[in-house]
């Protein structure tokens, strides 16, 4: 799989994706149904890191599956943080975020690891 899923932190609260260098859309499904097994018995919000930063892969915009993913990352109130310096990826999230705006707003993107638990880490105070 090129898409390898796993527990970020210890507390179980942050799902991180790492993407390798080529991935196809059904790995990203299985990721979705992983993470959404991995956080189905938890009663907080659990965030998701999808990092892009070894990705070599010139996806598309697939919105629909996108749209899955997302419903189902955000299910429980947590937010969603894409790592790439790719242009891109920050312009494939704002074409996402304006055609599902009440999903777009909790997917961000940054261009570092340390970036995105910054990000989550605001998220949670601003919201708690």
């Amino acid at each position: 799989m090129t898409i390898t899923v796993n527990w970020f932190d210890e507390e179980k609260k942050i799902i991180y994706w790492d993407f390798d260098k080529s991935w196809i859309w059904d790995e990203f499904n299985d990721a979705v149904s992983q993470s959404d097994e991995m956080s189905k018995n938890c009663d907080y919000p659990v965030d998701l890191i999808l990092d892009f930063t070894r990705s070599t892969y010139r996806f598309t915009l697939n919105p629909s599956q996108i749209h899955h993913g997302m419903s189902v990352a955000t299910a429980q109130g947590g937010i969603v943080v894409l790592v790439s310096s790719k242009r891109a990826v920050q312009t494939l999230v704002t074409i996402f975020a304006r055609v599902y705006p009440k999903l777009g707003k909790h997917m961000h993107v940054v261009s570092t690891l340390p970036d995105s638990v910054e990000i989550i880490q605001t998220h949670r105070r601003n919201t708690s």
